[in-house]
């Protein structure tokens, strides 16, 4: 399956992302409320967190599952994350939408830079606040940022939320989802 295929790229970490438009499900449903006042409040956007992002389009949910483990056996990770999605009543429930629309992001990544932790682990979010203009942004990254300590200093100096302060800057592919301008 793709998501084998995904564990063969790296061993530290992996991890997906599902974004779910049009499912059709209600934000004050009692099932759907709970689960996201349980999953949407961490801020490092860990395994199991859940988003509910309103577009202009219409309200979509984003879920990530991530694992992360120092010292593994090749197939670890993915098997987490396969067992994550598998008990995942809310995304069952939004993927047994007849008229949902998926789009899937994996990642895998080797910890050249910055501790092995779901935190790092990709894909990474842009948190978007009221207090930050822009999209909701969901990304990963291949390779290395050489230039990340100026980037995040211009971030840092443009952007007068407090979001910057979740991108501590112990791995520096930390940062482009968050900054989103010019």
């Amino acid at each position: 399956s793709a998501l084998d295929r995904l564990e063969v790229r790296g061993r530290d970490s992996a991890g997906i992302h599902v974004l779910v438009s049009d499912h059709g499900l209600a934000v004050d449903d009692p099932f759907v409320a709970q689960q996201l006042s349980e999953r949407s409040n961490d801020a490092l956007f860990r395994s199991h967190s859940v988003r509910w992002v309103d577009t202009t389009s219409g309200p979509v949910l984003s879920f990530v599952y991530k694992a992360a483990a120092e010292i593994g056996e090749l197939g670890d990770n993915t098997a987490a994350i396969r067992q994550a999605v598998r008990n995942d009543g809310l995304l069952r429930a939004v993927l047994s939408s007849p008229t949902g629309v998926t789009a899937v992001l994996g990642h895998t990544r080797w910890a050249s830079i910055g501790v092995i932790s779901e935190a790092n682990a990709h894909p990474l979010n842009s948190e978007e606040h009221e207090a930050i203009a822009g999209p909701y942004v969901v990304g990963v990254l291949n390779g290395d940022v050489d230039n990340y300590a100026d980037l995040s200093r211009r971030f840092r100096a443009t952007d007068s939320s407090s979001d910057h302060d979740r991108c501590e800057g112990d791995s520096n592919d930390d940062l482009p989802p968050y900054w989103r301008g010019p």
